[in-house]
């Protein structure tokens, strides 16, 4: 450089701004269920698939028949956020709620995909604006595609789930990504219980001692989730 005569530092560097990062809104449980009521018929069975196997959104966008194993009752995730970008998958428990809703959806859906666009029949790409609606409808805070997968998390850790399952449930590789999940905060089907809408704490009422007034055969939950054997 010096022979050359320019300058040893470079005039064009400039200080980078520091980023400005936004934390995700993660919607509450009431939130959540107002938008789901707010949904067409065909969209509540995909924000319930979403809520019930903690799923990121291309996955679902993406999931297939092939992929659902009504006989096992468990769903086969699949998903490239890997080094290289190679494809893996992971089974993944469904609850008896989400898997009356997909049987429900196959009566409503032709071809491979479970969770096609149902103006084209194709994969969705993104649906970018719809949750935005959707909120603005329902008249809560925008939330998005992701956030749905936190609050799984979140409703799973404030109901005694343990973190090492629930790293399992979202399939993360390390224990510190599902910790970061974790807001304020085995695998059995009565366990996931939690993440029904109807279960005390999101939306059912108690008998005013903290005994919830109903028996577990009694209520008519929205999901529990994940069966130990297939983790």
């Amino acid at each position: 450089m010096k022979y050359l005569g320019l300058p040893k530092i470079n005039p064009f560097l400039i200080d980078r701004f520091p980023e400005e990062r936004h934390p995700r809104h993660i919607p509450t449980e009431e939130d959540f269920w107002k938008a789901y009521d707010a949904a067409s018929e065909h969209d509540k069975r995909m924000l319930l698939a979403y809520l019930h196997t903690g799923a990121r959104k291309k996955e679902l966008f993406s999931l297939t028949w092939p992929d659902v194993d009504i006989e096992q009752q468990r769903i086969r995730l699949w998903t490239s956020k890997r080094k290289g970008g190679t494809k893996e998958f992971n089974w993944i428990p469904m609850t008896d709620d989400l898997m009356d809703a997909l049987a429900e959806q196959r009566k409503h859906v032709h071809g491979d995909l479970v969770f096609p666009n149902p103006d084209l029949g194709s994969t969705f790409t993104s649906r970018q604006h719809y949750l935005a609606r959707l909120c603005k409808r329902a008249g809560v805070k925008k939330f998005c595609w992701h956030s749905i997968r936190h609050l799984t998390a979140s409703i799973l850790i404030k109901n005694g789930v343990p973190l090492p399952t629930i790293q399992k449930i979202l399939r993360h590789k390390n224990l510190t990504t599902t910790q970061r999940y974790v807001h304020e905060l085995d695998s059995s089907r009565d366990l996931m219980k939690v993440l029904s809408r109807n279960h005390n704490g999101a939306g059912e009422s108690g008998n005013g001692d903290g005994r919830n007034e109903k028996t577990s055969h009694e209520v008519q939950s929205h999901g529990r989730l994940f069966g130990e054997a297939s983790i």
